[in-house]
């Protein structure tokens, strides 16, 4: 079986009693398997690349790294872009989007103490919102 995870987005489930922002996790026929949801929008993109990291290690361990390596990559579009908004009404300053990764809590830790996805999604989140930043003062 393989799977993908999907953007994030407005989600709604038991019943139509929750609504908020998340994602899903879905099969190769795009069939959501699960739906992870949040009230704020930066908690969504938060536990994604928790769940991203968590399979990552899953699928180093024994299966492969495609899957995880789209994952990466789709949480760092998501944060970056999140850090992009932030900053490109703050004056177009690239030292904004360092200023949100510093800020980032998934972010934060001791150099060395974070994995390789996570860091990897960071700075990629980083450059994402820099090249926003730089194409809006144009």
């Amino acid at each position: 079986m393989t799977y993908r995870f999907g953007e994030i987005q407005s989600v709604s489930g038991d019943g139509g009693f929750f609504r908020g922002v998340g994602f899903n996790i879905l099969d190769e026929n795009g069939a959501p398997i699960v739906t992870f949801g949040y009230l704020d929008g930066g908690d969504a993109v938060k536990a994604r690349m928790l769940v991203e990291q968590a399979i990552d290690h899953a699928v180093v361990a024994g299966v492969g790294t495609a899957n995880s390596a789209l994952a990466q990559s789709a949480a760092a579009k998501a944060m970056g872009k999140k850090w992009g908004d932030n900053c490109i009404p703050k004056g177009h300053s690239t030292t904004c989007c360092d200023s949100e990764r510093k800020a980032e809590k998934v972010c934060q830790g001791v150099k060395g103490y974070l994995s390789a996805p996570v860091v990897m999604n960071c700075d990629d989140a980083k450059k994402i919102c820099e090249k926003m930043v730089s194409e809006k003062k144009k």
